[in-house]
């Protein structure tokens, strides 16, 4: 799940909250280039409160080959390794991007305030920001987030985000004690057969994948035949390519409350037709 302290809608501390209300008992907060929640220890104690296992998380925006994929850790310690360290360079390249993108969409005349693009405490902004920002304030985008890539494009070129590879991503990850996962790997087949997507995330350094997940959630989602598919060959390919023995995780990749509930209900789904037969996470 995200936070406020990247693209989220709400607190760590609310998601905690909200997962009791929903009769979890384990989760992990997997922000956007960020460790910020974990290292607030405030956080430990409304876990430990709500009988909630908080798992540490994170989700690196990497490269792997000519891909832009997320990869995902867990288990680390978030004290540990140059991992907080080489986020917070990218979170202050992220931020510097959101204000110079601010600043010229303010001297086009959009209706923004520079004050308040941002909700308090977001450390790793995305460009959603940007655009939920933009619809908070009046502005139409009957064209929805393709009208507002477009509306991003026309600024002309900002300075990069220094994006990792996945192997520098994983080594991160495993310097802190943790383990790294491929995030959502379906979204790849696209690119790439599975088979080479296999090797290609053994061969960075990750264990294995996110393998279940709301593929189909909603209108704009996957087919289900499809993602059906795809589940299968992803799944034939992990074995090959790690042994029998890939570790797969499961998630809901919750922004927004509101929708957990159904996003849930969709991984359990997936989850009686695919029933855990690889090492879990």
């Amino acid at each position: 799940m995200h936070t406020h302290l990247s693209d989220g809608l709400r607190s760590p501390a609310e998601m905690v909250r909200e997962a009791a209300s929903l009769g979890l008992s384990r989760i992990a907060i997997t922000d956007h280039d960020g460790i910020d929640a974990h290292l607030d220890p405030s956080l430990k104690e409304i876990a430990r409160a709500e009988k909630i296992a908080l798992v540490p998380g994170v989700e690196i925006d990497c490269t792997l080959g000519d891909l832009h994929v997320e990869i995902l850790g867990f288990e680390f310690a978030p004290e540990a390794g140059p991992l907080a360290a080489r986020l917070a360079t990218i979170q202050a390249a992220r931020v510097e991007r959101i204000r110079i993108l601010t600043e010229r969409l303010i001297e086009r005349g959009e209706p923004l305030d520079s004050e308040h693009v941002l909700p308090p405490g977001t450390k790793a902004p995305l460009k959603v920001h940007l655009y939920r920002a933009l619809l908070q304030a009046g502005r139409p985008l009957p064209g929805g987030y393709a009208e507002f890539k477009a509306l991003i494009a026309s600024l002309g070129p900002v300075a990069s985000i220094p994006v990792p590879t996945a192997a520098e991503a994983a080594a991160w990850i495993s310097k802190a004690g943790g383990y790294a996962l491929l995030a959502h790997p379906l979204y790849y087949l696209r690119a790439y057969p599975a088979p080479r997507l296999a090797a290609a995330v053994r061969a960075a350094g990750c264990v294995g994948m996110e393998f279940l997940y709301p593929y189909d959630f909603a209108a704009d989602g996957i087919p289900t035949a499809q993602a059906r598919a795809g589940l299968n060959d992803l799944r034939a390919a992990a074995r090959a390519e790690f042994s029998g023995s890939p570790h797969f995780s499961a998630g809901t990749d919750v922004h927004d409350p509101a929708e957990w509930k159904a996003r849930l209900l969709c991984v359990q789904r997936w989850r009686r037709e695919f029933p855990r037969s690889a090492s879990p996470c």
